[in-house]
């Protein structure tokens, strides 16, 4: 065994033993990936892979202008939204004008577990149902959009 090998035995043992079952690798010969540029990953031999599969991509990896604004951002106030700061209302204000005629209230939510969370309780308000369609290996972003679809329609 290689010190690469072991490396990546010990890492996906600890992977196994600090995080729960469902966060899994979906690779038989999992990518070690050691950082990001643009739309590619370079794992542990630096060698590229373009990311189909994380949101990030969406602007790239390692994007300088979203790293600027962020550390700005965050040395400058990172909270939530229980407190009044100007900056909040503002962003709220700029993305609802960009929405259709009728939807102008914004939710912030920091994951895709909040996103979930609070998608299935808007849609619980809205019917009055508490049933809930759960599809079976659905990514979760998926899955929640199927429950707000059969909750409507339902």
């Amino acid at each position: 065994m290689t010190e690469r090998d072991g490396e990546i035995k010990g890492a996906l043992a600890a992977r196994q033993k600090y995080l729960g079952p469902s966060f899994s690798t979906h690779y038989a010969n999992p990518l070690v990936v050691r950082r990001g540029k643009g739309t590619v990953l370079f794992d542990d031999r630096d060698q590229g892979f373009i990311d189909l599969v994380n949101n990030p991509a969406s602007v790239g990896h390692c994007h300088p202008m979203p790293v600027r604004a962020a550390a700005s951002q965050i040395a400058k106030l990172n909270t939530n939204t229980r407190y009044v700061y100007p900056e909040l209302a503002s962003y709220a204000q700029q993305l609802a004008a960009t929405l259709p005629e009728g939807l102008h209230v914004c939710y912030f939510v920091n994951s895709g577990s909040e996103a979930n969370d609070l998608a299935l309780r808007m849609a619980e308000a809205y019917t009055k149902q508490k049933d809930v369609i759960v599809v079976d290996g659905a990514y979760h972003g998926v899955c929640v959009w199927v429950c707000v679809c059969a909750y409507i329609y339902i």
